[in-house]
């Protein structure tokens, strides 16, 4: 009987959970944490229970409890947003058709509300990305391999003018076209053979100090002059 391997529609990856730094700067969170892990041991602190067991049992309870409080505020926080932008857009529609001062404020309440969910969430994304390059590091990897590979694709050339004035667009061709200009643009106009037998420096001519005062430059300094 021939045994074959699952295929990766029904293999399972277990992933490493971590616990958001977010949640730790919350003091909801915190507060209900303290508050569920005395629950906890009051409750489950028996006699039959060893250490090792109810710690363990304590710690997976409150994983679950973080993941459901994260969810329940990543809910709150995509439907509040919602509801803003709705709002937001209905005000203004009224305002735009008969401006009155309560609208107004209205406007400026809701767009101050949305503009602080939005930086919340780039903020989030942001830190979230900061701790990815610490991660990292200087290793290679998929994000430096993905940024490198991004950069590259940002600046395409697709086509140029040729010197003769036609449009190439083959990359061969282009890459022959900067390869001849740069071979050209730093090559020398004259030739070294010009300057194997006579040399352009001894045609050049240089002042002369005339003998009388090159005479009172080399005497010694009188007392007067000091």
């Amino acid at each position: 009987m021939l045994l074959r391997p699952l295929s990766k529609t029904f293999q399972t990856t277990h992933t490493q959970w971590k616990l958001s730094y977010f949640l730790l700067n919350n003091s909801r969170f915190k507060t209900i944490n303290q508050e569920e892990i005395v629950n906890f041991f009051q409750a489950n602190d028996t006699p039959d229970v060893t250490r090792s067991t109810l710690w363990e049992a304590c710690k997976a309870y409150l994983r679950g409890q973080a993941i459901s409080f994260a969810s329940r505020q990543k809910k709150a926080a995509v439907e509040r947003t919602v509801w803003v932008s709705e709002q937001l857009v209905s005000v203004n529609t009224k305002y735009a058709a008969a401006p009155t001062p309560s609208l107004y404020e209205q406007c400026l309440k809701l767009q101050a509300e949305f503009d602080l969910l939005s930086t919340s969430k780039v903020e989030t994304k942001l830190l979230k990305t900061k701790q990815r390059y610490f991660e990292m590091g200087d290793k290679p990897g998929k994000l430096l391999a993905h940024q490198a590979r991004t950069a590259a694709l940002s600046r395409p050339i697709p086509r140029i003018r040729s010197p003769s004035g036609s449009v190439v667009t083959d990359p061969k061709l282009i890459n022959d076209a900067f390869f001849n200009f740069c071979s050209d643009l730093y090559t020398s106009e004259y030739s070294p053979k010009i300057w194997k037998n006579h040399s352009p420096v001894e045609e050049l001519s240089y002042p002369k100090v005339d003998g009388n005062l090159a005479d009172k430059l080399a005497a010694p300094i009188a007392a007067a002059e000091v």
